[in-house]
């Protein structure tokens, strides 16, 4: 199945943010932050049903070389991607994700 991606306003804001934090620490950090995020949405993309159901029909995986999830159903053939959160965040509020705005 070919799938598509669609972010929810709240995972831009979370990547943006993140971004900007990890460029402030270090220039080219946050570009290679982002570039991480794109390759793995492309992974996703791949294959979305490879990574597990946690908890309300969300699914996560993690970046490889930063310490980030993206959190995402699968709805027909559209993935959403609801957050992009640090993974040393609480578990409970990772997945009311489809609460956020």
């Amino acid at each position: 199945m070919n799938y598509k991606i669609e972010v929810k306003q709240q995972a831009l804001e979370d990547l943006v943010q993140a971004a900007v934090w990890y460029e402030m620490q270090s220039t080219g950090l946050g570009e290679r932050f982002a570039n991480e995020y794109r390759s793995t949405t492309e992974r996703i993309k791949q294959n979305p049903l490879n990574y597990q159901v946690k908890r309300n029909n969300l699914r996560q995986t993690q970046l490889k070389k930063f310490p980030y999830l993206i959190i995402y159903t699968i709805e027909g053939n559209t993935i959403i991607i609801y957050g992009v959160i640090h993974g040393k965040r609480h578990s409970r509020k990772k997945y009311q994700l489809k609460k956020r705005r």
